[in-house]
């Protein structure tokens, strides 16, 4: 057997004499070096090492040798040297830790782990700049591209070694192995190990079934990264995710989660099983659609203006429960619409085949129960309950029966039923006379006035 010394920190490269590939062996410390602290306690409180071997241009392996290592004490005296077996604790006398790798009883590899004292605590620095968002990339492919910027980096889980690491380098990064990048180039290396993510998800969650590509993890949030931007429209920018809001701004993730306080926010889709639905509050004239959760909206409304309902296709198939918390007087009473069929007059709100024209609420306790339909363009809403205080007013007639353009009306009311009503006129000022009074305007108790047949 031929020995070939490397160049990349006393790497050996072993090759058989009848010049088959060679196979090279290196050793990687959990860590490079353990601070102890004023209190004595040191930062890792173990140390790990692992050894790797590579034939050729294959793929690198885990194991390969035999681990032994020694300990070199503050006094400055070595242990004897022992088999390494599994982490090694460390106490207060050690000042380093050397492990050594042997094949066939030849040592190959040497890696030292330095014991550093911590330093008194000095004056405060400056403050740093927001560090790099990491998310997780998956088991690690030779093949893919992975990105470093000053805002994201990738966490890849390296399967060989069962360790994760991260790139601290901007850039790309494709065919370059971590493990072979960090025991070659140490310090100067585009890949390093992730010790702490260990601790955080389990090696079946990245490996396995690596869906948590699709996640990002920011604080507390854990969150898309698909979104959507201020105008609408399909983004994947997550480095503008603003945790303070997240569903303002450049990004509004598909989906994130608060991990710490439970919140959930969602720009649509399926949600199955049970969940509370907590009423939205409006003095405004609109509802704000970001408050809105599950397939019923329930909306008290105490303004005193016009209340507007939304046109998106994300409320096909949403109820919505309107409550009035307030009395109108008949000047007060403005109506509720959504987008309507023929002009700004009519409010897309449908009540037994007839798009109401009118749609009023003027007391305390009255309410009305309305189911979106998306036609493919808008929002269409139609009536599919309301309290019995409420009156339709058909389209009005002449005293021939000829229909006149004021549509229908649908006003709550306090003495009158929910039957239907025709209003019959001989004359244009009788005709607002009725509205009027049937709009709550002026008294009903005004003689002369027959509401069953023509005047």
């Amino acid at each position: 057997m031929a020995k070939k010394l490397s160049s990349n920190l006393f790497k050996v490269s072993i090759a058989p004499e009848n010049g088959a590939d060679a196979t090279t062996y290196w050793l990687v410390p959990s860590v490079t070096q353990v601070k102890r602290k004023a209190d004595g306690s040191h930062l890792p409180e173990y140390v790990s090492c692992e050894c790797f071997s590579k034939t050729g241009d294959g793929n690198p392996v885990s194991g390969g040798g035999t681990i032994k290592f020694v300990l070199t004490y503050k006094t400055g005296s070595n242990s004897a040297e022992f088999v390494y077996g599994s982490r090694i604790i460390v106490t207060s006398d050690m000042a380093a830790i050397s492990f050594r790798l042997y094949v066939g009883g030849t040592q190959v590899d040497e890696k030292t782990v330095s014991v550093v004292e911590d330093g008194q605590e000095g004056l405060p620095g400056p403050a740093g700049v927001r560090g790099r968002l990491p998310f997780p990339s998956g088991a690690f492919d030779l093949s893919t591209v992975y990105t470093c910027t000053d805002d994201i980096t990738p966490i890849v889980y390296y399967e060989a070694g069962k360790t994760y690491y991260t790139m601290r380098k901007n850039g790309n990064s494709v065919g370059i192995d971590p493990a072979e990048d960090y025991a070659s180039n140490g310090s100067d290396s585009t890949w390093i190990p992730f010790e702490n993510y260990k601790a955080i998800f389990t090696e079946i969650l990245m490996a396995n079934f690596a869906k948590l590509a699709s996640a990002v993890f920011y604080g507390d949030y854990m969150f898309s990264q698909q979104g959507i931007d201020a105008n609408g429209d399909p983004t994947s920018n997550y480095q503008e995710f603003n945790p303070n809001d997240p569903q303002s701004g450049n990004f509004s993730p598909n989906l994130a989660f608060n991990l710490k306080t439970g919140d959930q926010y969602s720009n649509g889709g399926h949600v199955y099983g049970f969940a509370t639905n907590t009423p939205i509050f409006t003095n405004t004239e609109t509802i704000d659609i970001k408050k809105v959760a599950y397939s019923k909206v329930n909306v008290l409304f105490a303004g005193k203006g016009n209340l507007g309902l939304p046109n998106d296709k994300k409320f096909d198939g949403v109820e919505f429960l309107i409550v009035n918390t307030t009395n109108r007087a008949w000047n007060e009473a403005y109506n509720i619409f959504g987008i309507g069929d023929t002009s700004e007059l009519y409010t897309g709100i449908y009540y037994k085949g007839s798009e109401i024209r009118t749609c009023f609420m003027r007391q305390e306790g009255s309410f009305i129960r309305l189911l979106a339909y998306w036609t493919g363009t808008k929002l269409k809403y139609y009536v599919v309950g309301h309290s019995d205080n409420f009156i339709h007013v058909e389209p009005v007639l002449n005293a021939e029966g000829i229909e006149v353009p004021a549509g229908v009306w649908f006003v709550d009311r306090t003495y009158t039923t929910n039957k239907p009503v025709r209003v019959y006129y001989d004359n244009l000022p009788m005709l607002f006379l009725k509205l009027a009074i049937y709009s709550g305007q002026i008294s009903p108790n005004v003689s002369d006035l027959n509401f069953n047949k023509p005047t």
